[in-house]
């Protein structure tokens, strides 16, 4: 039986490209900063690599630093704005109330340390409005930072709106940008953000690996210190083959993103329009009739069971038909743990443990999504006659 993999929002396998690079990479041995010809040639690889982020990307190689990770990348920024804090002047910060965990897990360190932080209300398709934001502004806001694209419903922000009204009162603005890369045609200059976090595997390159990019990148205190690698804002000997394989994989998207994002937009329309067809008892979160894709990820969608639990029709799902989906963030060691991204575009507590994502990747086809539905549809019967609440 064939492998079907939709939760291309937790990871994404290697493309060819970035497993071709790395194979034919693991040669480049050498230390970046060594003084040599071995040093040299890996180090213009990695001058390559950022070449490769600005063609996709906009902005200059200077401005693009490399991280573990969009974790990482977080961390840095939040830990580098806040770590000014104190209670005799204390900080304000504005964020939203469906960010990833590595942006309010950082920011809730800071509390009671000097920082006083806004979080930011969403409408019932999860994007936030600016007039909230402006409202939410103090004379000491010194940080705002939303994510671009949701990782649970796909929800996409106006982040060039926000990054205006940041400028507009000095603020320094901040996108978690992990789950857009890959999907959205992104350009940073127009933008206008300070700092954007990207993550290699969600576009096909590899985990462990990937970038922050910062407007200036002296307003950032380094969160690693060691040989100045990286500016000096990320120490460390850089991962030669991770950066290579991201390399890969941008290189890919520079030739290749409208296509899979109509890729992805065919494979959606085709699912909601069956879904509907064969199972109307589904109910879709965070989307309009409409189905806005300039709103909304083209890979994305958000959907519940009112009456079957989440978590039981993805395991028989994975277990007796080796389809994969998720009932929500790969990125929560606690599984029980309720979605604050669905409870925060008001469901209960109910339809939250009731609700599915599905993501689209590159590879699936028509005939895949096809064979998703037809067993979304048989085991969702199945588990109704068992009661499964």
């Amino acid at each position: 039986m064939n492998h079907l993999f939709f939760d291309h929002n937790s990871t994404t396998p290697l493309c060819l490209e970035s497993i071709q690079t790395i194979q034919d990479s693991v040669h480049l041995f050498g230390n970046p900063s060594s003084t040599h010809c071995f040093g040299y040639s890996v180090k213009e690889k990695l001058k390559e690599a950022k070449g490769e982020l600005s063609l996709l990307l906009g902005s200059t190689p200077d401005h693009f630093l490399f991280t573990s990770g969009g974790t990482e990348s977080n961390n840095l920024v939040i830990n580098s704005v806040l770590s000014s804090a104190s209670k005799k002047q204390p900080i304000h910060v504005i964020t939203s109330c469906i960010e990833h965990p590595s942006v309010l897990k950082p920011i809730e360190a800071f509390l009671g340390r000097g920082v006083d932080v806004t979080y930011l209300p969403v409408n019932s398709q999860g994007r936030i409005c600016i007039d909230d934001l402006k409202k939410s502004i103090r004379s000491n806001t010194t940080l705002i930072t939303i994510m671009m694209a949701n990782n649970e419903i796909g929800s996409i922000q106006p982040i060039q709106d926000i990054a205006q009204v940041a400028r507009d009162h000095r603020i320094f603005c901040h996108t978690d940008a992990v789950q857009a890369i890959g999907k959205l045609d992104v350009s940073i200059d127009s933008l206008g953000v300070d700092s954007m976090s990207i993550s290699g595997h969600k576009f096909y390159g590899p985990k462990g690996i990937g970038v922050l990019y910062l407007r200036n990148p002296l307003s950032i205190t380094p969160l690693i210190h060691g040989g100045g690698q990286e500016q000096d804002i990320r120490s460390g000997t850089e991962n030669t083959l991770g950066i290579l394989g991201i390399s890969a994989a941008t290189n890919r998207l520079n030739q290749t993103l409208d296509a899979d994002i109509n890729h992805y937009l065919t494979l959606k329309s085709h699912f909601i329009r069956r879904v509907r067809q064969d199972i109307p008892s589904i109910v879709f979160n965070g989307m309009s009739d409409s189905c806005d894709h300039q709103k909304t990820l083209a890979n994305t969608v958000s959907l519940r069971f009112d009456r079957i639990r989440g978590e039981a029709l993805t395991s028989i799902l994975s277990d007796s038909f080796n389809i994969a989906i998720s009932n929500g963030s790969a990125c929560s060691s606690n599984s029980a743990k309720i979605s604050h991204v669905l409870t925060s575009i008001g469901l209960s507590d109910h339809h939250a443990k009731s609700s599915l994502r599905i993501s689209f990747g590159i590879s699936n086809t028509i005939n895949d999504v096809n064979q998703l539905v037809d067993q979304l549809s048989v085991c969702s019967q199945m588990l109704e006659k068992m009661s499964v609440v």
